[in-house]
């Protein structure tokens, strides 16, 4: 559901993550240690995560 909802977002790509590539944003419901934003989603599809995850994109 939320992916469905951020790839209607334009200028928005969303995929699967690849060590080997850079993103402005990484979405994740594990701890990763990366030199980029993540947002570590509170549940699967929440209206929350979704309003924080477009205040993150519209920042990048």
């Amino acid at each position: 559901m939320l992916t469905l909802q951020l790839n209607s977002l334009n200028g928005v790509i969303v995929e699967s993550f690849d060590e080997a590539k850079h993103y402005d944003l990484v979405i994740t419901n594990t701890e990763l240690d990366l030199d980029t934003k993540i947002y570590r989603i509170t549940e699967l599809g929440s209206a929350y995560d979704l309003k924080e995850i477009k205040k993150l994109i519209r920042q990048a």
